[in-house]
């Protein structure tokens, strides 16, 4: 993921260098926002939205000196350069330069709503979209945000967490984290989230913190991580079907999964070549720590990643491309008439890689299990069955083997699933 403190597009505010430094600070404070103290963190942005950004830079300086807390290079040299411009305390930007590190991700965890049994806690770990629900579904925190929000005509979507109290802090309460993404052209976003915070807080929530991002630039770990356990409450258009691909033929209770004999190839090289472009351009939102085995091949070992990708509009395994590039096994005939078609397709951005989550974490029993067209209806057993004509990349003999620790669904038992978003 890119971090690196030059997140805001490139967009000129009528040749004012002020609002490229508010926008500067604005990043700065999306980075160290679940490091700083919530109320250091608010204070600032309340600042910068009032123009004042010597007091920012100095809030945040002398704060990270006291705890002392680790910034990156790009960090401190952004905080020295606005504490010189601003006339600010030279001397603390030279104690700056003792923090220089890595710092590590803030230890928080983050749900989609607050969870009143213990038996729904396990739901509320997962993304939900709620952008379709009745508003009277919502608090009136949330419904209050949302009024605000929707009239802001730069705004493309809202989501809200909540910030579950750390190891190291367990007495804290949740709290209300939304975060909002808007087009780069937006004139403030400074004030846009002072606004929008101010609006939740005469709602009743005096805690809540908001976190602006801008869309189509990849966000810092701490928004990512808080937008990828969320409830997505209002977009700018409204949800489209997700659609997974299967990958195989089928899938033994025991044995694990299978391939027809006569699975469709694709033998034009240029054909599979487009095919796996196609594929790669899908952006990955589960990383998945575990290779699972050739089936075809298994003497080869775990050699078959399992991430998965979306376009926004199909959700496929990275296994997909694999088969297709070693093997030349066609992929799911419906994901090769889209990705091949001129069809309209959702737009790939955070709304679709979010609505893509909530689809894989509320995934179809048979996902991965795809009858192709002209497959046997009563094909081989995984024992027996003999694919011949299907080459190894490596010139082993293709086999059907045993794969009793695989899981049906898209990914293995032993492995970890991570969400990544843009």
């Amino acid at each position: 993921m890119d971090t690196d403190l030059d997140v805001a597009p490139e967009v000129t505010r009528d040749g004012e260098p002020d609002g490229q430094r508010d926008e500067s600070m604005h990043a700065l404070l999306l980075r160290l926002a679940g490091s700083l103290p919530d109320r250091v963190l608010t204070e600032a942005r309340d600042a910068l939205a009032a123009g004042r950004r010597l007091d920012v830079v100095q809030a945040v300086a002398f704060e990270a000196v006291s705890q002392p807390l680790q910034l990156d290079s790009d960090e401190i040299a952004a905080l020295r350069e606005e504490l010189a411009l601003s006339g600010g305390d030279l001397d603390l930007g030279l104690a700056l330069e003792e923090l220089r590190g890595e710092r590590p991700p803030a230890p928080w965890q983050f749900l989609s709503d607050l969870p009143t049994t213990q038996e729904e806690l396990a739901s509320m770990v997962l993304p939900q979209d709620r952008s379709a629900d009745p508003v009277d579904l919502l608090d009136p925190v949330d419904q209050a945000l949302l009024a605000a929000a929707s009239e802001m005509p730069k705004v493309r979507a809202v989501w809200r967490a909540w910030r579950m109290p750390s190891t190291a802090r367990p007495w804290q309460d949740p709290l209300r984290v939304v975060v909002v993404s808007v087009d780069d052209d937006m004139d403030s976003l400074p004030a846009a989230s002072a606004e929008l915070r101010q609006v939740m807080v005469e709602a009743g929530d005096d805690e809540a913190q908001v976190e602006v991002c801008w869309a189509g630039v990849n966000a810092p770990y701490y928004q990512t991580l808080a937008r990828s356990s969320s409830s997505l409450l209002w977009a700018a258009r409204p949800p489209a079907p997700v659609t997974t691909a299967r990958l195989f033929d089928g899938v033994d209770p025991e044995r694990g999964p299978w391939f027809a004999t006569n699975r469709p190839v694709v033998s034009d090289a240029g054909e599979r070549d487009a095919l796996l472009a196609a594929l790669g351009d899908g952006v990955v939102i589960a990383w998945s720590s575990a290779s699972m085995p050739d089936i075809l091949a298994p003497d080869r070992g775990d050699v078959v990643p399992m991430h998965l990708r979306t376009d926004g509009t199909w959700l496929w395994s990275e296994a997909v491309g694999y088969y297709l590039e070693h093997y030349g096994l066609a992929p799911d005939p419906q994901l090769v008439a889209h990705l091949t078609g001129d069809e309209p397709v959702e737009p790939l951005d955070e709304i679709s890689v979010h609505r893509a989550l909530v689809h894989l974490c509320r995934p179809d029993a048979e996902a991965v299990v795809w009858q192709a067209p002209g497959a046997d209806d009563d094909p081989v057993a995984p024992a027996d069955a003999s694919p011949a004509d299907i080459p190894s990349p490596d010139g082993l003999t293709p086999a059907h083997p045993r794969l009793p620790d695989v899981a049906s669904e898209a990914r293995p038992d032993g492995g970890t699933l991570r969400p990544v978003s843009p």
